[in-house]
């Protein structure tokens, strides 16, 4: 059985390059912090890893992935993963956000752009 620490320093790259990319919203301190409280999900690949959070509105429930880094064909292969995580989670869907040229890339598989927009106060 391998330990979360070493899978941590492991995939700690993959995740960084993804912090990197959130606009500010996270250091890497913040996320490993957020695992280990079990707030966050760590999903650790091969050549990849993934952060997720449940997120509780007033009508539904929500796995939102946060984060994700490494080899894209590795994370599609944790779909099905995340999808029984979230049915056990009591989730009635799984969200994310990100650059926009996921979109495409995305609803190939599965996945419906509902629409984002920011502004930085």
């Amino acid at each position: 059985m391998t330990d979360i620490t070493t899978e941590w320093a492991r995939c700690q790259d993959w995740i960084q390059a993804a912090v990197n990319e959130a606009e500010g919203l996270f250091l890497i301190e913040d996320i490993a912090s957020g695992v280990e409280q079990g707030i966050f999900q760590f999903w650790p690949g091969e050549k990849c890893a993934a952060i997720s959070e449940i997120i509780t509105f007033p009508r539904a429930k929500a796995m939102n992935i946060i984060l994700v880094g490494g080899d894209m064909n590795e994370l599609l292969d944790m779909i099905p993963s995340w999808e029984a995580f979230a049915k056990y989670m009591q989730c009635d869907r799984i969200t994310g956000g990100g650059r926009i040229g996921w979109n495409r890339f995305l609803k190939q598989h599965g996945f419906k752009v509902v629409g984002r927009v920011e502004k930085f106060i």
